[in-house]
Order: structure tokens, then C-alpha cells, then sequence
């Protein structure tokens, strides 16, 4: 009971770093920015291969509209991931991901990127919430440049029970920063992510999500990038 006492604090605190965030992201966007469209989609399978131990594969095209000949396919990213559920509250992931990444006026180019996860869920006050720890491991195909990435995540669940007892209303934020310089950038916080949208249970094993996703992009050298993305998911659960 004390532990779980202590990941409703965790979560009250993440929470407000979260409003903090949007303060911060919403006070750097400045003239020198470009901004962009974008459509993210994804389709998921889930699984269970034990009681506490699940499966996922996950794939994902990630669109941009930032050449004159219009929208065109940015990245494929196709990920597979098992993850251990250690108990209610606490669940460490191990994961894989394949990205085809096609730069706009750039080499395109391959990256493998091994990753790890330590999530910890609660709720609070009629809320579900899940913060994440993510290490990427970025590894470029062609340098074999190595970017290790901290990326941290919240994600707020609202049942709308009043509406549907299948619909969710979700929000996320998350923030990316570099652990070293590489190929990939300089070591330091490099991309914000700010995510609002509806979930839908449409039975048994479909799930689909859509929202708005707003990716803000850091740069050294260039204009920063704030890319407006349409977010949409299906996914299958066995």
C-alpha cells in the first residue's frame, strides 16, 4: 500500500511536469520555425505468450508535407517487443525496431534500434495513467553512428463511460533527449511530443485510436520543425 502511495505521488508530479512542458514547448515555438503536416498510422498485433508475459508487433508510416511536390512517405518503422509484467503496477519491456528512413533531400538510409522499457501504471481519481522509460539504442545502417535516446513518456486515460463504455479520451506527452553526440545530434533534449485523441473498443479484439499529434523538432543547425500529425492506430488483440 505504501508503494503504491508513492506512484500516485509519481504520477501527481509527472503530471504537473507535464503542464510545465506545454508551457515550455508552446513558449519556444518562434517565427523561425517551419511547420509542417503529417499523418502517423500504424497497425498492431498483441498477444500473450504467458499469464504476466505479452507480445507485440507494430507497424508504423510516418508521412510529412514539406516538399513542393506535396505529401510524401517520410519513415516505415516495423517494431516487435516482449513484455514482463512484474506485478500490478510495475512492467520492464525489451523490443526491436526496424526504421526506413527517407530524409527530404537526403540519402535515405536504414537504422536498427534495439530498445528497453520500465513502465509503471496506476490510477488516480477515476484517471489511468502509465509513465514510461524508454533507451533507444539508434544505430545507423550505413556509419554505424550509435545515439543512445532517453525518452520519457505520460499518458493519461479518461474513460467517457457517459458516452460509451468503449471510449477513452487520451493524452500524452513526451520528451526525447540524447545521452551522447552522434550522427543523430548533439547530446541534449531533441524532440517534444504532445498527443490528444480518442481510443475505441470496437469489440472483443479490435481496438483503433485516432488523435492529434503535435512533434516538435529541435535543431542546431537549421529551423526548428513543429510537425501537426493526424494519429491513427488499429490493432488486433488475441
Amino acid at each position: 500500500m505504501h508503494m503504491l502511495h508513492k506512484y500516485k505521488l509519481s504520477a501527481w508530479v509527472k503530471l504537473l511536469l507535464v503542464i510545465v512542458e506545454l508551457y515550455a514547448l508552446s513558449s519556444n515555438v518562434s517565427a523561425n520555425t517551419n511547420y509542417i503536416d503529417g499523418t502517423i498510422t500504424s497497425a498492431g498485433l498483441t498477444g500473450r505468450l504467458a499469464e504476466d508475459l505479452n507480445w507485440q508487433i507494430l507497424e508504423q508510416n510516418l508521412t510529412r508535407d514539406d516538399s513542393p511536390a506535396g505529401m510524401r512517405f517520410n519513415e516505415t518503422q516495423l517494431s516487435t517487443q516482449v513484455t514482463k509484467q512484474l506485478n500490478p503496477n510495475i512492467a520492464v519491456g525489451l523490443g526491436y525496431l526496424h526504421d526506413w528512413n527517407t530524409p527530404l533531400n537526403k540519402r535515405p538510409y536504414d537504422e536498427n534500434r534495439p530498445y528497453e522499457d520500465f513502465v509503471v501504471s496506476t490510477g488516480l481519481l477515476g484517471f489511468n495513467i502509465n509513465l514510461r522509460t524508454r533507451l533507444d539504442e539508434r544505430i545507423r545502417y550505413d556509419t554505424a553512428s550509435t545515439g543512445m535516446r532517453l525518452r520519457e513518456l505520460i499518458q493519461i486515460n479518461r474513460p467517457l463511460n457517459f458516452i460509451s463504455p468503449k471510449l477513452s479520451a487520451v493524452l500524452g506527452n513526451e520528451v526525447y533527449g540524447y545521452l551522447n553526440n552522434s550522427a543523430y545530434g548533439p547530446k541534449g533534449v531533441s524532440e517534444y511530443r504532445i498527443q490528444a485523441g480518442f481510443s475505441y473498443q470496437l469489440n472483443t479484439h479490435w481496438v483503433t485510436d485516432i488523435a492529434y499529434l503535435a512533434d516538435y523538432l529541435y535543431s542546431t543547425t537549421n529551423r526548428d520543425t513543429l510537425i501537426d500529425n493526424l494519429f491513427a492506430n488499429v490493432r488486433y488483440q488475441f
